[in-house]
């Protein structure tokens, strides 16, 4: 038996990808960074002026994933007011999307536990959660478009109508911070296309059939 095969195989870390409603200004994106590594290991950081959007890899085991992200959270209340915000991608909070990511099939527990316990945390900052994807509490809520349509000002409209109550947290959104969405999901890619048109229906019209929930390709999302 080799020196290696003596230890056991360690567990692959936890990843995060949370998803920031931030791409113009450096000093923030270098600030949320900072935090985010203060407890993870920062894999990749991505930005754009356009999508006005920052979108963080970070690794690390359950416990200090949950901590990195909810700094992460409670950092952008400090830097990030959505009601000076403008950008391309749809968005609803300065952390809009909060992803929880397992590796491997027998890290899928963990990854669920810690995206409720962050969850539960991002909470505690008055900011309503929505769970997607695996962890919705309904069909209509898997995918992120249900509770974009029609932006901030929509989704106050829905709340305060009673029409769309959160999984956690107040039922209104945070007065800069709006609101966040929660998930915990396997490892995804995802790519930019760039159309000869500047027809937004054309991109649209194209995404929808692509999707797997519009009969499309099996996976795309």
């Amino acid at each position: 038996m080799s020196e290696q095969s003596k230890w056991p195989a360690q567990p692959m870390p936890l990843v995060g990808v949370p998803n920031f409603s931030e791409g113009r200004n450096e000093r923030v994106i270098g600030t949320l960074e900072a935090t985010l590594g203060a407890y993870a290991r920062v894999l990749n950081r991505h930005f754009d002026d356009q999508h006005n959007r920052a979108v963080y890899t970070i690794a690390a085991e359950p416990p200090k994933l949950v901590e990195a992200l909810f700094a992460g959270a409670e950092q952008a209340v400090e830097v990030i007011d959505m009601r000076h915000y403008s950008g391309l991608h749809p968005h609803l909070g300065a952390l809009d999307v909060c992803p929880v990511v397992w590796q491997t099939p027998e890290r899928h527990d963990d990854a669920v536990a810690a995206a409720r316990q962050v969850a539960d945390r991002i909470a505690s900052l008055g900011i309503p959660v929505f769970f997607f994807g695996e962890l919705a509490t309904s069909p209509e809520r898997q995918e992120r478009a249900y509770f974009r349509q029609g932006g901030p000002a929509e989704l106050a409209r829905r709340m305060a109508s009673g029409e769309l109550k959160p999984d956690v947290g107040p039922d209104q959104p945070h007065p800069t911070a709006g609101a966040t969405l929660v998930t915990a999901r396997e490892p995804l890619v995802a790519f930019n296309i760039e159309l000869d048109t500047p027809n937004p229906e054309i991109a649209r019209t194209i995404a929808a059939e692509l999707r797997e929930s519009n009969g499309g390709l099996v996976g795309v999302r």
